[in-house]
């Protein structure tokens, strides 16, 4: 659902406050010669970069929980990956392959990415936990109700779904056989490694999370998470074309809002934590497959000037185009994706009241 006017007010200023904290903390994650990649790892100290971020995190997990108990749960997660894309809109590939002994160097995104996961995880808990607490705390001016957007065409719910799903279908079908017809190969590969991973993460989100009080939840449920990570990577693969750090984001958030949207469609009881994690099993697959598919750093160069000049040479290979963004892309601008997909979601299911009678979705199903 969408939130109001004041709601907005309070999770843009909450999202900027995060941002400068972000964009404060990052000169830690410089390289030695002041270069900066958006690389923890990759820092002329790990340990001080890791540590000043998890500082800032920790901090900035209070204005999340404000704008999430104000209105929309969703929002707090919002609020910490759109501050951290003001760090990531800083971090560039080329500063990070300058330093690094490539292709072993995605070894160490793929630690990243999975260390990045670890905030994610801990916001959704503590909005999870929290939220409705510090609600009931608020003064009843901050309480602020969910507006739901007007019906989109007055289209019904099954209709609305079955376009979004045949439009990404027909963009990733095009964007794999004719803009990137070397990538198909490593693409599938990176894909089968993502699903994977958020099989998995599915399997243990089923049997630990319990909303409204349930046992358990249908094993259907568990797919929600595998279409987001598998419609996010599709689109993905077709929207990033640049090194360019703008390109790169915008192609993120647009790839997998499209992917949570289509999750939370066709199976709205999937933990919100295994859609929250979809980019990360995207990122971390591409990252393993780019590490085994090349011997030198001049192949994985070469490939990659293939994959930017959108050339399709015979014999050349392609780096895959999902291994061009940064760990830090995926957790900021994947998640706010996510986020902005399932508001999305919650907004067509709001036009529809009989197929939503609940006025306000819990975190758990989001």
């Amino acid at each position: 659902m969408l939130p109001g006017s004041t709601q907005r007010i309070i999770i843009t200023v909450a999202a900027i406050l995060v941002g400068l904290a972000f964009l404060w903390v990052g000169r830690s994650a410089e390289a030695a010669d002041g270069s900066y990649a958006g690389s923890l790892l990759m820092a002329a100290s790990p340990i001080i970069a890791i540590a000043a971020f998890a500082i800032v995190i920790t901090v900035a997990i209070v204005p999340a929980l404000i704008a999430s108990a104000t209105g929309n749960p969703l929002s707090g997660i919002f609020v910490l990956s759109a501050g951290l894309v003001f760090a990531a809109s800083v971090a560039r590939v080329d500063n990070w392959m300058r330093h690094v002994d490539l292709p072993g160097g995605y070894l160490w995104s793929a630690v990243e990415l999975a260390l990045w996961a670890l905030p994610m995880v801990i916001i959704v808990q503590a909005v999870g936990r929290w939220r409705d607490r510090l609600r009931s705390a608020l003064p009843q001016s901050m309480q602020l109700a969910h507006h739901a957007s007007p019906p989109i065409g007055k289209l019904p719910k099954d209709n609305v779904l079955l376009a979004t799903l045949s439009i990404t279908l027909v963009l990733v079908v095009v964007g794999a056989l004719f803009l990137q017809p070397l990538s198909w190969k490593p693409f599938m590969l990176a894909l089968g490694v993502a699903l994977g991973i958020q099989l998995i993460i599915s399997f243990v989100a089923s049997l630990v999370v319990k909303p409204d009080g349930e046992k358990k939840i249908p094993f259907t449920a568990m797919l929600g998470g595998v279409v987001c990570t598998a419609v996010g990577a599709g689109v993905l693969l077709l929207l990033l074309r640049s090194v360019q750090t703008p390109q790169v984001i915008a192609a993120i958030v647009a790839a997998f809002m499209f992917g949570s949207l289509a999750a939370n469609q066709l199976f709205p009881r999937t933990p919100m934590i295994a859609i929250v994690l979809s980019p990360f099993c995207v990122g971390i697959g591409a990252f393993v497959i780019t590490l085994f598919s090349y011997e030198t750093s001049e192949q994985l160069l070469t490939a990659m000037r293939h994959t930017l000049n959108l050339t399709a040479e015979p014999n050349t290979k392609h780096l895959l185009s999902l291994a061009i963004a940064q760990p830090i892309h995926y957790a900021s601008a994947g998640v706010a994706g996510v986020a902005l997909g399932l508001g999305w979601s919650q907004s067509i299911r709001a036009s529809h009241p009989a197929a939503n009678p609940t006025p306000e979705a819990t975190p758990d199903t989001a």
